[in-house]
């Protein structure tokens, strides 16, 4: 994360904080994680989901950070151990569709395309 993106994140939105790293960043910044109700732990990539959620950034370290400082009890309020497995895949999953997306496809985040035209981007429509 580059210090433009806390600056913009600062502004505009609330603080949350990485369970991994320590670090600030908004919501758009940070993964959502949530604890469904057989102790797995989840993705939650609409940021909707009941309950405790913790949040974590997009990046490999910061999983493993989580994982090894035992943070996820801590931060959902678990009183067992949970299953990190199936965390990890859906981590790196979103880590690979992130960065593609935002580097070459021309996707952001929330997943509108947007077409690079020769003046710009999409023409907007009168109605």
């Amino acid at each position: 994360m580059t210090d433009t993106d806390v600056e913009l994140s600062r502004k505009s939105e609330p603080q949350r904080t990485c369970i991994g790293c320590r670090g600030k960043g908004g919501r758009s910044v940070l993964l959502r994680i949530v604890c469904d109700e057989n102790a797995v732990l989840v993705l939650d990539s609409r940021k909707a989901m009941p309950g405790r959620g913790a949040w974590l950034h997009a990046d490999e370290t910061c999983l493993s950070q989580a994982t090894t400082r035992r943070a996820w009890g801590r931060a959902l309020r678990l009183r067992s151990a949970v299953s990190t497995d199936a965390l990890a895949e859906q981590v790196e999953r979103e880590i690979r569709s992130t960065s593609y997306d935002d580097e070459n496809t021309g996707r952001t985040r929330r997943g509108t395309s947007t077409t690079v035209t020769e003046s710009g981007f999409d023409a907007m429509s009168t109605r």
